[in-house]
């Protein structure tokens, strides 16, 4: 049996979705780490989970800031215990990032580098002088850190196929979403939320399957996009390029072949995969050929007392042949001259009896138009569909011929 493929989804998490408050200890708050635990053993969905390098960074500085507040008192308690086990802020940043990382593998965390030399810093400095998102309005300029991450996310989904996979980027910064999602257009292979609540909405979705009633109404609503987008027309162009053979294909006899009406089919649901839904359209088109209908020689009757003539002369040949012998040859006539009468008169249009006038007397017939069998293609397809019901952005897959 061929193992069930899941469906892939990159989940991104930005700083304030992982951060928690007053905590040292953990890099991720205890509700991201249900998440990921939860959804580690899906049957549907397989979930990659990453942090931006930055966010990583972020995490850590704060994280070591509230260690930090404790060093004062620490270095009390060595008065009573004669020892301190870390003497600097040095010490807590080197032992907190080797937890850190420690942790993310445990939760099969991903981090994802920004590539400096990718990024369009002429862009970049422009929003940031202009305070356009993710750089925060007003006199505060804050936002370089939300650029660098919004940077990170870009590099990383050009790597990811989408439409077969499906990216979420989490943050509760608006302005984040805001410049990630002008910078990718509309689009649902890309998923902006906000909170981990939404977050796990949209991985449930995904994995939802599609009823029988509901893969009908669909069908409706594909048909609609199928049509008005156009894609049809592509399918449709390529399948003489593509499908010459099946075009072409006729009895021997058979030549001239055109191509009647053809009709397309509402989408037939085939299955979901993640965000997108594959459909079958059926393009059936009538052919018909022509073929050389030969006409039967009509040979002229001679009328009946000329048959009754010609069997009498038969019959006393067969009768005398002891005396033809005494006899000798006698003038054309008996069986020789039978012969000679038997030859059919020549063709209407030849006066004279050639051999190339008695073949086309043979070949003589007529063109005949004849049914060929229907030609069958399914246009696969697919098309991005979101929580809400709405299918868009379809997409060219394959064409399949069907056996004639």
């Amino acid at each position: 049996m061929a193992e069930h493929k899941k469906h892939v989804v990159h989940v991104m998490l930005d700083t304030n979705i992982v951060f928690t408050p007053k905590n040292m200890h953990h890099f991720f708050s205890r509700q991201v780490g249900t998440v990921i635990r939860d959804f580690a053993t899906h049957t549907d969905v397989a979930v990659r989970w990453m942090v931006p390098a930055m966010v990583r960074s972020e995490r850590i500085w704060q994280m070591t800031g509230l260690a930090v507040g404790h060093l004062n008192a620490t270095r009390n308690m060595q008065k009573l215990f004669g020892q301190i086990w870390v003497e600097n802020e040095d010490a807590i940043a080197s032992a907190i990032s080797k937890t850190v990382d420690e942790q993310l593998r445990s939760l099969s965390t991903e981090i994802i580098e920004c590539n400096v030399s990718l990024v369009d810093w002429t862009t970049l400095i422009s929003a940031a002088a202009l305070r356009l998102p993710p750089f925060s309005p007003g006199d505060s300029e804050k936002g370089f850190r939300d650029a660098v991450i919004c940077e990170t996310i870009y590099q990383r989904i050009k790597q990811i196929p989408l439409g077969d996979e499906t990216c979420i980027v989490v943050s509760g910064d608006h302005l984040l979403r805001e410049t990630v999602g002008k910078h990718l257009g509309v689009t649902t292979s890309v998923k902006l939320v906000k909170s981990l609540d939404e977050l796990r909405n949209e991985i449930n979705f995904l994995a939802s399957p599609i009823d029988a009633e509901t893969a009908q109404a669909l069908s409706f609503k594909a048909g609609e996009v199928f049509e008005k987008s156009g894609l049809w027309k592509i399918f449709r162009d390529q399948l003489i390029p593509d499908f010459a053979n099946e075009f072409l294909a006729a009895p021997q006899d058979v030549t001239d072949i055109r191509l009647g009406q053809s009709w397309l089919s509402l989408p037939v649901f085939i299955q979901k995969q993640g965000s997108r839904l594959e459909f079958a359209s059926i393009f059936t088109i009538e052919r018909t050929g022509r073929t050389w209908v030969r006409d039967v020689p009509q040979i002229p009757q001679s009328s009946f007392n000329d048959d009754m003539q010609r069997m009498a002369a038969l019959a006393g040949l067969g009768a005398s042949a002891d005396q033809d012998k005494k006899k000798g040859p006698e003038p054309l006539s008996g069986i020789a001259g039978f012969i000679a009468s038997q030859t059919p008169p020549p063709p209407p249009h030849d006066a004279g009896l050639t051999l190339a006038s008695l073949a086309d007397y043979q070949q003589a017939g007529r063109w005949e138009t004849v049914a060929l069998p229907e030609l069958h293609f399914s246009f696969i397809w697919s098309a991005e569909y979101d929580s809400t019901g709405r299918i868009s952005n379809p997409r060219k897959d394959r064409t399949v011929a069907e056996p004639l």
